[in-house]
């Protein structure tokens, strides 16, 4: 199966969960869209099944289980922007189709060091919540930071590198967590 026929099943299963795609947003780590019934959302969906190579479909898949892993232990953190719905479920022979719907944080993506102290404070605490709830190793670069247009507060749109506590040896996550608050620092302006 090829990227082409992907994307087709990725729309009937939107579909079907009664959504409307709006556009294909990118750039992304997975297929992801901006969807809309009621309002707007976000899908970020993949399948199991080869698309261009199995370790890719794999990795996608994979990205999207680890996400709502991460999503599911910090539910109302401020900074991040929030699961509404999980999918999982089986699609042919030994294929299952992954999905999550987040609320859809109408902004940009920053494009220079976040200098407002009340948003730094935000995105720190975002970053130790999720540090606290079992996971590190976030991929914290402007690209996966949305900063919503009306309160010009930022979001951390993708956890799906992230890394769980259980998989890694002690010292192997505090290096992860070291990392993550370095990478966070460089994405704030500290004058």
């Amino acid at each position: 199966m090829g990227i082409y026929e992907d994307m087709l099943i990725y729309e009937k299963f939107i579909e079907k969960l009664g959504y409307s795609i709006i556009e294909k947003l990118q750039p992304a780590s997975c297929a992801v869209y901006l969807i809309k019934n009621d309002g707007y959302k976000v899908i970020k969906i993949s399948n199991k099944e080869d698309k261009t190579t199995y370790e890719e479909s794999k990795w996608e898949f994979n990205h999207i289980l680890k996400e709502h892993e991460v999503l599911k232990r910090v539910k109302g953190v401020e900074g991040i922007a929030q699961m509404l719905n999980f999918y999982r479920q089986p699609y042919k022979k030994n294929d299952e189709i992954a999905a999550i719907i987040k609320e859809y944080i109408k902004g940009k993506r920053p494009s220079k060091k976040i200098s407002d102290k009340k948003n730094q404070k935000i995105l720190d605490h975002a970053v130790r919540a999720i540090h606290e709830s079992g996971f590190a190793n976030l991929d914290l670069w402007q690209g996966n930071i949305i900063i919503e247009e009306i309160s010009e507060k930022p979001y951390l749109i993708d956890l799906g590198y992230a890394e769980s506590k259980k998989e890694h040896s002690a010292a192997e996550f505090k290096e992860y967590k070291t990392n993550d608050l370095r990478d966070l620092e460089r994405l704030l302006d500290s004058k």
